[in-house]
């Protein structure tokens, strides 16, 4: 299993060059099983680059699995 963290901040995502090391994307984790399928967790503004990297991976699965944390604007 790998997990990626696309984005950890809280519910206002920063662009600044304070957080160019660490980014300022709301939450978003892509959970990748051995068996290759994936689990999103939560769809914060880091969603937006966990989908250029399934789009440059060539990715295709006919099922997908998101789970929500919690319910405001930046997650859904």
């Amino acid at each position: 299993m790998k997990i990626k963290f696309y984005g950890t901040r809280d519910s206002i995502p920063v662009s600044h060059r304070d957080f160019l090391e660490f980014g300022g994307n709301t939450t978003c984790i892509k959970i990748t099983r051995d068996n290759g399928r994936i689990a999103i967790i939560d769809a914060g503004t880091g969603i937006r680059e966990l989908g250029k990297d399934l789009v440059k991976d060539n990715f295709y699965q006919d099922q997908l699995f998101i789970g929500f944390t919690h319910f405001h604007w930046d997650h859904i």
